[in-house]
């Protein structure tokens, strides 16, 4: 009976948070291609080498890696799917969960370092805490089709479409779990949802009660502390406050000379729970600042059209403010409102200074009609201002701009047979000040073959919707090429001056909504109690993309220091498709009762139709991805191996060529007495260093990441 109270109580909780060397070494692509290929078969014999309760991910992380059996982490509640929580083996998605005992023993310092561990993902490092993280393709520093939140709460902003990752700086230690969700969500989610969501959802403050003390240093990670505290209050509340701060070295660029992209960062928050009689309020805020040095490249617009480089640094800073309240109405019903503020400032030196301002308002109301019927339906309302102060780059028309999103959404779970099969029915209409109205249907089907085999199948559609900087920014100057075969002929010579370049200038456009219909099919098997399997396939039809294009009829003629040069206006329209196909793996294996072995594969396949071009952003990620990852518990002491193979990333017109890599991380930890935590983590250990990804967008130094260690201690009270 107590443990059926305390699953009770924990799905309420989950109901409330839905919402080195400085010698370069030079790679052997031989030795590395026969790694690739040993790894790969690795994979593929643990897939099917074992062929022949409901828990919250809180109790998961409070219990030993031995106690909990692979149907138990099946039964693990997730609730971004569909607004509601679910057991995973009953999500028609493709979804994987990351729980804060994963984190914690990864040794992953961050988000995007934990996000490598679900199939699909795709996580590249830029230097000073930038990341560019998108699933299914299509990445960037700014990668536009991926929807992140925290606690419900949207951190895709739309100045850019995308996610600013060094600004996402939750304590590790309060991550319940991250839901990852493959594919499109936009019929709970809206807009933006295309190729997946991220949700980040913290525990409870009544599971960190106490004191939290940790810290630590190392080679690339020079001081990091947090501090925290929690307790009770009134009948049934509890709250937590928190501080954190981080500083971060240089990179080594490619020749191994350091970088400028040092950075630092501070958080500060907290968040209160009460639990009333049939009901639960649930309070959360933060405010934050980020510091991060770089070094832009500043194009020259004449000849010899080298770049020179500008040392600036970067200022973000925030704050935000969730209110959630959740009221049980019935035995079959509930309802939920939630709102949040966010107040968000990017300063990119050179570029512009941006202010965004977000007020959201969400309802929902669960309802259950009959024994066949699982209802879930919505309105939601957001109010985002933006104010831009104009670069030496980037200049806005208007500087300052509200957009209005509105929407309502359905979803009705019905259930065609008592057990093994249920239909899931869904659609979401949502309206933007830019783009207009946008309906975005939902059908999925999941048969329930037995207790332990699952066959699911969905046709959805997702837009993207075009951001703000799409709309209003002027690009006064970007990279420079000299004139080539893309140059109109005799352009140059008509013109009859002695320097010519050309400069690309955004001109104002009409863009429209991008466009996804999705097809996927998944399966998922517990062949044992020691050992699972989840396998995904899926084809990806893009519409109505965004294309850029030269207006050779509009050239003029600008100069620089009295040298004359080419201005030629590109314009932003939709004018082109992709079609994607892939197929995702995730096992997990207990090999004994103390040794634990997860592996997850991904591998893509792009075919598009791009006028007069020959790459496109869609490039920019590899087509495949494994990760290794190897948990031992020996006579107190815990001992992780995480090993990933990150396949080659085409050059495109953007960003350049990456090769393929891999790359081991080793974390050791030990409890110690008095409840003290100490952990020993290398990371990249294979390398001195290797690149992952060249920032595009904003244009700045190429840098590496470097073979690197670290130590933490946390202490507990």
């Amino acid at each position: 009976m107590v443990k059926k109270i305390r699953l009770r109580r924990d799905a309420t909780r989950q109901m409330t948070a839905a919402g080195g060397s400085a010698r370069t070494r030079r790679s052997n692509p031989v030795a590395e291609k026969r790694l690739t290929k040993v790894i790969a078969g690795l994979a593929i014999g643990l897939f099917s080498a074992y062929a022949s309760s409901s828990l919250s991910a809180t109790e998961v992380a409070s219990r030993g890696l031995a106690d909990l059996s692979i149907q138990e982490l099946m039964n693990i509640e997730v609730t971004s799917a569909s607004k509601k929580a679910q057991k995973l083996s009953e999500v028609p998605a493709a979804i994987f969960v990351i729980t804060g005992e994963d984190i914690r023993r990864s040794g992953a310092r961050n988000v995007p370092e934990a996000l490598r561990m679900a199939p699909g993902v795709d996580v590249a490092a830029i230097g000073g805490g930038r990341y560019a993280v998108t699933i299914r393709g299509g990445n960037g520093r700014f990668a536009n089709k991926l929807l992140v939140l925290v606690d419900g709460r949207s951190v895709y902003t739309p100045l850019f479409s995308g996610v600013v990752w060094e600004t996402i700086g939750p304590v590790l230690e309060n991550i319940d779990r991250i839901e990852v969700i493959r594919g499109p969500g936009a019929v709970v989610w809206g807009a933006n949802a295309v190729n997946g969501v991220i949700n980040i959802i913290s525990k409870h403050s009544t599971d960190t009660q106490g004191v939290l003390v940790s810290g630590g240093t190392g080679t690339e990670d020079h001081g990091f502390a947090t501090l925290q505290y929690g307790d009770h209050i009134f009948s049934n509340g509890s709250y937590r406050i928190y501080g954190k701060t981080e500083s971060h070295g240089a990179s080594d660029d490619a020749s191994g000379q350091p970088g400028n992209d040092r950075n630092r960062s501070s958080h500060a928050g907290f968040r209160a729970d009460d639990q009333l009689d049939d009901s639960a309020l649930s309070m959360q805020g933060e405010v934050y600042g980020v510091a991060t040095n770089d070094r832009l490249n500043v194009p020259a617009v004449i000849a010899p059209y080298s770049a020179t480089t500008l040392d600036g640094q970067q200022h973000n800073s925030g704050s935000n403010l969730l209110v959630r309240w959740d009221k049980t109405l019935s035995p079959d019903q509930d309802i939920s409102l939630q709102s949040y503020f966010d107040f968000f400032t990017l300063e990119i030196p050179g570029y512009s200074t941006n202010q965004q301002k977000t007020l959201d308002f969400e309802f929902e109301h669960r309802i259950r009609a009959g024994t066949r019927n699982d209802i879930t339906w919505g309105l939601n309302y957001r109010s985002a201002g933006y104010r831009d102060n104009s670069g030496e780059f980037i200049t806005f028309d208007p500087t300052s701009r509200s957009l209005r999103i509105s929407g309502a959404f359905a979803q009705d779970e019905f259930r065609l047979t008592p057990e093994s099969l249920r239909l899931t029915l869904g659609a979401k209409l949502e309206h933007d000040t830019y783009t207009g109205a946008h309906f975005m249907p939902n059908a999925r089907l999941l048969w329930n073959v037995n207790a332990s085999n699952q066959l699911w199948t969905a046709v959805s559609q997702a837009v993207r919707t075009p951001s703000v900087g799409e709309h209003d920014g002027r690009v006064g100057v970007n990279p420079v090429t000299p004139p080539s075969s893309t140059t109109p002929p005799n352009v140059c010579s008509l013109a009859q001056f002695d320097h010519c370049a050309i400069a690309p200038v955004t001109q104002p456009s009409n863009l429209g909504a991008e466009r996804l219909t999705a097809y996927e099919v998944g399966y998922r098997s517990e062949f044992s109690d020691a050992f699972s399997l989840d396998i995904t396939g899926f084809l990806h039809h893009y519409t109505e993309l965004e294309i850029s294009t030269p207006d050779f009829a509009g050239v003029s003629v600008a100069s620089s220091d009295g040298n004359p040069y080419l201005l030629v206006p590109i314009v932003l329209g939709n004018g082109f498709s992709a079609r994607e196909t892939g197929v995702e793996a995730a096992a997990d294996w207990r090999v004994n009762d103390w040794w634990r072995f997860q592996s997850s594969y991904s591998r893509t396949w792009l075919k598009y139709a791009l006028p007069d071009a020959t790459s496109h952003a869609f490039d920019a990620s590899p087509r495949t991805l494994l990760s290794l990852r190897s948990s031992m518990d020996i006579s107190g002491t815990h001992w992780d191996l995480w090993l990933r193979h990150v396949g080659e990333r085409v050059a495109t017109s953007s960003s350049p060529f990456i090769p393929e890599y891999t790359t081991l991380d080793s974390a050791l930890s030990w409890n110690l007495p008095f409840n003290f935590d100490v952990s020993l983590v290398g990371k990249d250990l294979l390398k001195d260093r290797h690149p992952e990804f060249v920032s595009d967008g904003i244009s700045s130094q190429p840098l590496t990441v470097d073979r690197s260690a670290y130590v933490r201690i946390t202490w507990t009270y």
